[in-house]
């Protein structure tokens, strides 16, 4: 990944779909997100964890491309 961030670039904060699974099977939308090679954030929520897809890093701004997303295979 070209960016220097410590946000983006730390997988505790974003992470490329790849990496996450659910033990009872993936969701349609995490899928979908793995087909299109997509970046998700996880984050809590009155003790819940939920995860979002995102497009780019909510601190910095770097937007994140299918490039960064291979850099992790």
């Amino acid at each position: 990944m070209m960016n220097e961030c410590d946000f983006c670039t730390d997988l505790r904060n974003i992470e490329p779909a790849l990496y996450i699974s659910c033990s009872s099977g993936d969701p349609e939308w995490l899928i979908e997100a793995k087909k299109k090679k997509q970046f998700i954030m996880p984050y809590r929520k009155n003790g819940e964890q939920y995860f979002v897809v995102v497009d780019k890093c909510p601190v910095c701004g770097h937007i994140f491309t299918k490039e960064d997303y291979d850099e992790y295979l």
